[in-house]
């Protein structure tokens, strides 16, 4: 499983690219930790190398979004496949409760 440590884009926007490696296709889990104790949302659009898109954050079953910790969002592949060099794009956003 990778583990990709950021910061924050702001305190309270967050975004990463990420490059899907051959490790992230064979343990089918992706794990971003933004390093804070913030709940979040995620979004996630996915494209291959040359931008086309392969699932988006409409379509919920293309990426499956988990959250195990306060700052942290899991990935994990669900109808689709997951290929070496595809690109996750994921955008959050800290989560109030009103």
């Amino acid at each position: 499983m990778a583990t990709i440590l950021t910061r924050p884009t702001n305190g309270v926007s967050y975004g990463v690219i990420h490059t899907i490696t051959a490790t992230d296709v064979s343990d089918d889990l992706i794990t971003i930790d933004f390093q804070n104790s913030e709940s979040l949302v995620a979004s996630v659009i996915w494209t291959d190398v040359n931008g086309n898109v392969k699932g988006n954050g409409t379509d919920t079953t293309s990426t499956i979004i988990t959250y195990p910790a306060d700052g942290q969002v899991a990935l994990k592949s669900g109808t689709g496949t997951w290929v070496a060099g595809d690109i996750l794009h994921v955008i959050c956003q800290t989560a109030r409760i009103v």
